[in-house]
């Protein structure tokens, strides 16, 4: 039997859903600290999270392709591939908030750590929890 790209187990699916969790998780984060970072920090502390943001997201769909590469392979396979872009997605946002911290400075900086941990935490969760119930789905096939 000839396997459908579009199906829902497919890596470009599994792709979108993965980096879609992220960016509602990133999203709901930003509307819910807007105001708080905005009324402490000022507008420096909101372009310290807006850059968060991004770097979490870049990171997030970066790790979302070992996964999705995966979406036909046997199920040790597709588990490899979860624990690999957990790596991924943990590398990636080091190796860019490092970057950026060295650019920064001052309630930016500040507010940019801050951020880039929360944001990491609500995108690990919202992953995490799309890849078992992607698994979940496997299984019952």
């Amino acid at each position: 039997m000839a396997r459908d790209e579009h199906a829902p187990g497919s890596g470009a699916r599994r792709w979108f859903m993965l980096a879609g969790s992220a960016a509602g998780a990133v999203a709901v984060c930003c509307a819910i600290g807007a105001v708080p970072t905005w009324s402490l920090g000022g507008p420096a502390a909101t372009g310290g999270m807006a850059i968060a943001a991004g770097v979490v997201l870049v990171a997030v769909a970066a790790g979302a392709v070992p996964v999705a590469a995966a979406a036909a392979s046997p199920m040790r396979t597709v588990a490899n591939a979860v624990l690999g872009g957990i790596v991924v997605r943990f590398v990636l946002v080091l190796a860019l908030a490092l970057a950026a911290t060295l650019c920064i400075a001052g309630r930016t900086r500040t507010a940019f750590l801050l951020w880039v941990g929360i944001h990491y935490i609500f995108c690990l969760a919202a992953t995490s929890g799309m890849e078992l119930w992607l698994l979940g789905r496997r299984c019952e096939r």
